[in-house]
């Protein structure tokens, strides 16, 4: 690629440029106006001068030889007067003199065989006889006004001898001019050559100076294209980015941003204060992380929170690094780029309680085994105080009881342990009224201690679904555990009355036909502004640290897996109804069942 010229240097081709075209333009005036001026104005000048000499040639002659009065004869001319014409006209230097008679007749010439010849032109009888001189140039190798063979360059000249205003006759007087002419003509030609050869300089001088500012100029767009080319991409890529990236100048003003950015906060960043678009404030922080890039120079990184225009809140990890440095190598803008962490950020504090869970399940499955094997030994102590009791006593009842409680425990642990269980059985035949009932032996004590009335309404003749067992208690436990947060959350407004109603019934939807539980609270209920996003992923009404937004998620896509329907129905304040309808199987899963 051609080197490129500095700004300076292309300031001075210009100039230069423009001195050459001033001075061609005047170098190409000048040999116009040497043509069509100057040459005919030095014409007319000889002729002025040779005609006036003429005329003071003539008028000597006239007033030395000829009388004023009378006209001009031939018997005037004696061989004296011969004589002494022509040492005039040797003295002057005449090719050829005339005299003519007022008809026109040549009464003398220098060359003796045009005497008694006439001149009958018209301009003799026209212009000559009215006492005016007439003069002009005539070439060598041309004819003379009287048709004669010219010899030399000369200056044809007619001078009209008056009486008053009577015409006497004429003198015609030829000049040689050869020699003056072949001067003024080589001075001419000479000047005209060095206009030439200025002129040709200048057009070289301009098109060498054209063809190497044509090159730079040439190599300057495609410099220019291939930079703008880049930018487009460079812009292209980085308005691609799902990231957040702005860039900033030494005031904290944002000089470039990427569409999701202006998405983002709702409004073009561009010219605002990087701290009143990222952080809401008037005015920088007192350890502003942009501000200390441009002081150290190198890159910093950090986690902040911000809020976007829909009042959604996320945390970013930016990287703020130099983008361009002056000349004497100090930052002159800074560019940074925000990552949404959010999600991140709560997969990992899931994946921390889901450890945790984990941890619980294993040290309850570690308890549970632990429980198991006394509370077999009690049943079984119970079982023998009842053989070896009568009927009715009173150690019988208290075996009894013994013993229902003894069930009861042992019924809670294999629970608890299948619970605890991570499997991925596969879908079997159940009642729903079954897998509630093993939810609520989890469940129902915290239900009694938060003071709250469960009210239970399954009939037993719902048809079985087929499910995975696990999962749906999953589902049911988190809508348990919703319903419960919502009533205690409540009990500042409704102290007592809080209910949870779970029912049961089949519906038919003319296509298929479903089993329906219905879960009813009336808690807090669910705003209608967020009705839409509580099953989005990470969504949570509740404060931070109290939820984590997974649970109606997972819970949604549970019976969405099972071909079931999830939907909700609630009042702000009054109540919360979560019904879901479960797919009732085909009669060949009964068929194989049996």
């Amino acid at each position: 690629m051609p080197k490129l010229i500095s700004a300076k240097q292309i300031f001075k081709i210009k100039l230069l440029r423009n001195v050459l075209i001033i001075f061609l333009s005047i170098a190409t005036a000048l040999s116009i106006y040497n043509v069509f001026f100057i040459y005919p104005s030095l014409t007319e000048l000889v002729i002025d001068n040779t005609k006036n000499d003429a005329v003071r040639v003539a008028k000597h002659l006239a007033t030395a030889f000829m009388p004023e009065t009378s006209e001009q004869r031939p018997s005037s001319f004696n061989a004296d007067m011969q004589d002494e014409i022509k040492k005039i006209v040797n003295t002057f230097g005449l090719n050829k003199l005339k005299v003519f008679s007022s008809t026109g007749e040549i009464i003398f010439s220098s060359e003796p065989d045009e005497i008694g010849k006439f001149n009958k032109a018209k301009y003799f009888h026209e212009i000559l006889s009215q006492g005016k001189v007439y003069a002009t140039v005539r070439k060598k190798d041309t004819n003379s006004m009287e048709g004669e063979k010219l010899t030399a360059d000369v200056v044809e000249t007619y001078v009209p001898q008056m009486s008053g205003n009577t015409f006497l006759g004429a003198f015609e007087i030829y000049y040689d001019i050869t020699d003056r002419k072949e001067k003024f003509d080589k001075l001419l030609s000479l000047s005209s050559m060095v206009l030439s050869i200025v002129v040709f300089g200048l057009l070289a001088a301009i098109g060498l100076v054209w063809l190497k500012e044509n090159k730079t100029m040439t190599a300057r767009l495609q410099v220019e294209k291939a930079l703008l080319e880049s930018e487009e991409k460079l812009s292209g890529i980085l308005k691609s980015f799902t990231d957040f990236v702005i860039v900033v100048d030494r005031d904290l003003n944002i000089v470039w941003s990427n569409n999701i950015t202006a998405d983002f906060f709702g409004t073009n960043p561009l010219g605002k204060k990087c701290y009143e678009v990222f952080h809401s404030r008037n005015a920088p922080g007192t350890t502003s992380y942009i501000e200390k890039c441009f002081q150290d120079g190198r890159s910093v990184e950090d986690e902040i929170q911000c809020t976007g225009a829909n009042g959604a809140q996320m945390d970013l990890w930016y990287t703020a690094g130099v983008a361009t440095r002056s000349e004497e190598g100090v930052p002159t803008t800074i560019i940074v780029v925000y990552r949404d962490i959010t999600e991140k950020k709560q997969l990992r504090a899931e994946a921390v309680r889901s450890g945790q869970l984990a941890s619980i399940g294993e040290l309850a499955a570690g308890v549970a085994h632990e429980i198991n094997n006394p509370i077999n030994g009690i049943i079984n102590c119970a079982q023998l105080l009842i053989d070896e009791t009568e009927q009715g006593g009173e150690h019988a009842e208290i075996s009894q009881r013994i013993l229902k409680a003894g069930g009861r425990i042992a019924m809670i642990v294999r629970n608890l342990l299948s619970f605890a269980r991570d499997t991925e059985d596969e879908p079997q035949l159940v009642t729903v009224k079954g897998l509630l009932s093993d939810c609520l032996d989890l469940t129902e004590a915290q239900i009694r201690k938060d003071d709250i009335d469960l009210k239970v309404d399954i009939p037993d003749n719902i048809p079985e679904v087929r499910v995975r067992s696990h999962h749906i208690q999953q589902v049911f436990l988190n809508i348990i555990s919703n319903a419960r947060y919502a009533l205690n959350k409540g009990a500042t407004i409704v102290r007592n009355n809080k209910t949870i109603e779970i029912k049961g019934e089949l519906v038919d939807s003319h296509i298929h036909q479903y089993v329906r539980l219905t879960f009813f609270d009336n808690g807090t209920g669910i705003p209608a502004d967020i009705m839409n996003r509580i099953c989005d992923p990470f969504f949570s009404s509740k404060p931070a640290g109290e939820g984590t937004g997974l649970g109606l998620s997972i819970s949604h896509s549970i019976i969405k897996d099972h071909g079931g329907r999830m939907n909700f129905d609630s009042i702000e304040g009054t109540y919360t109804k979560v019904i879901i309808d479960l797919p009732v199987p085909d009669e060949d899963d009964f068929e194989k069942k049996k």
